[in-house]
Formats: structure tokens, sequence, C-alpha cells
């Protein structure tokens, strides 16, 4: 989950989570700390989904989608 607003998605976290079929992998508040937390990732690490504001600084949601599809295109 990538929102600049943490406590909003520390609270999707916890609510999603309570799920048996959701497996949440990591929040972080920006663009590039997610950036930087999937490039810490194996493969088999990487997550199937990624939940992000569209709205956030320094990028907007929009810019780090196509980041992360440029660097991950599978």
């Amino acid at each position: 989950i990538v929102d600049d607003q943490l406590l909003l998605a520390r609270s999707l976290a916890e609510n999603l989570a309570m799920s048996e079929e959701i497996e949440i992998s990591f929040v972080v508040e920006s663009g590039p700390s997610l950036l930087e937390t999937l490039g810490r990732c194996t493969a088999d690490q990487l997550p199937d989904v990624i939940f992000m504001d569209i709205e956030m600084l320094p990028m907007s949601g929009i810019e780090v989608t196509g980041a992360v599809k440029s660097r991950y295109p599978g």
C-alpha cells in the first residue's frame, strides 16, 4: 500500500489483513519509498497488486506506476 497519509494507509492495511486471502507485504508513504522497497525485493517477493494513492508528492501515483511498469514489466 502506498499513500502519503500513512495513518490512512496503515488503517487500510489492518482492514485488508483481516481477510485470510490477502497478505500485506508493506506499507510505504511515497513513490520513491515504494521504488526503493521494490528494489530490495527478489523476483518472488514482488507484490501481485500495488494499492496506491494517485495524488502524492514528490511523485504522483501515475508517475510511480509508470516507473514501476518500466522497471518491472512482467
